[in-house]
Parts: structure tokens; C-alpha cells; sequence
């Protein structure tokens, strides 16, 4: 089970239960589509790079949005196998 952070209303920080400093992160802060996420240590409590924006869609269904650039967290190609 991953772990979260609250920070401001709606924002988090997720990560993993295996390692509970690391974080959802976007490889080299990048803002552009298709970027790919990874876990990435937490170097501070202002480690705004790794907030992400949870927005309850309706439903059951979650929006993940990081906050440093603004693009939703998505699954490749809706793949539903591990890797």
C-alpha cells in the first residue's frame, strides 16, 4: 500500500509504503506529454516538484494532476500489466 502526504487541500505527495521517503516523481521535472513518472527521494518538505492534485472525477474515479507542470498522471498505452 503507498503512503501519502496531505499539503494544501487537494494536494499530496504518494509514495510508497516500501520506502516511505521516496515519491511519485516526473524524470528530470519535465512538462512534456509522455514524460515518464518514477519514485524519487524526497529532499525536503517543499519538494513542490512532487506534489500531486487529487480531484475526485465522480464515479469512484480519481484525477491525479502534478502540480509542477500541470499534466495528468496516466497508465501507457492503459497497459494493465506490471512493469
Amino acid at each position: 500500500m503507498a503512503f501519502y502526504q496531505k499539503r494544501n487541500d487537494g494536494d499530496y505527495l504518494i509514495g510508497t509504503a516500501l520506502d516511505n521517503t521516496s515519491c511519485i516523481n516526473i524524470a528530470s521535472s519535465s512538462k512534456e506529454s509522455g514524460a515518464n513518472a518514477h519514485l524519487w527521494k524526497t529532499v525536503s518538505d517543499n519538494n513542490t516538484g512532487a506534489l500531486v492534485s487529487v480531484k475526485y472525477q465522480g464515479n469512484g474515479y480519481y484525477s491525479l494532476v502534478m502540480k509542477n507542470s500541470g499534466m495528468a498522471l496516466d497508465v501507457y498505452n492503459s497497459e494493465a500489466t506490471k512493469g
